[in-house]
């Protein structure tokens, strides 16, 4: 849910965000119950007032104009096993993400994963739920992102350089644990005492 926030926030400097199970824009209206709302009750989020929302802070100055999400490659991933943040939920994102018109927008919603980070070689079963919260779906999520990522930064003149495939090719010695408790770690939130980069 926070690269939603950011990628509206601050929309002008954002090129693209991957979603794995988020939330739409200030859905949860800043409340911990209206974010536990947010994610397993996708039937009463009231996308009218979120989109509102939007354009009032815009306007207000409060966050970049939505104008720039037009520019953005947008990947959003939801798992069909997803009992954290139900894939109702992803779809409102992408509703949101439709009505602001971003650029691109690619969708896999078809994967039978739980809630966790998705990959293609390291982690639990995909339907998994639980510690590390990282799932060999047999998807490298982060790298089909930023492949889209630079084709669609190329096409509109933003040259980020040539995509090269062989960048960050898995590698398990490069696999970095470290410990998180100091940001906020909690079952509450789905996240555990140990991250990894």
């Amino acid at each position: 849910a926070m690269a939603i926030q950011f990628q509206y926030a601050f929309s002008r400097i954002v090129k693209g965000a991957g979603i794995i199970a988020g939330t739409p824009y200030m859905c949860a209206q800043g409340l911990m119950g209206g974010a536990l709302d947010c994610m397993n009750m996708p039937y009463q989020i009231d996308e009218a007032t979120l989109k509102a929302d939007v354009e009032t802070f815009a306007a207000e100055g409060l966050i970049d104009d939505f104008s720039y999400i037009k520019n953005h490659t947008i990947y959003l991933f939801s798992g069909a096993k997803d009992t954290v943040v139900y894939q109702g939920t992803m779809l409102k994102v992408l509703d949101m993400m439709q009505y602001f018109e971003a650029y691109s927008i690619r969708t896999m919603f078809n994967y039978s994963a739980e809630h966790s980070w998705i990959t293609n070689f390291y982690g639990n079963d995909c339907s998994y739920l639980g510690e590390p919260y990282l799932n060999n779906c047999g998807l490298d999520f982060a790298g089909e992102f930023l492949k889209q990522s630079f084709a669609d930064m190329t096409a509109q003149n933003n040259n980020p350089g040539p995509w090269n495939p062989t960048r960050g090719i898995f590698e398990p010695l490069n696999m970095v644990s470290f410990e998180q408790t100091f940001y906020g770690a909690s079952g509450l939130i789905s996240m555990d005492s140990v991250g990894y980069v």
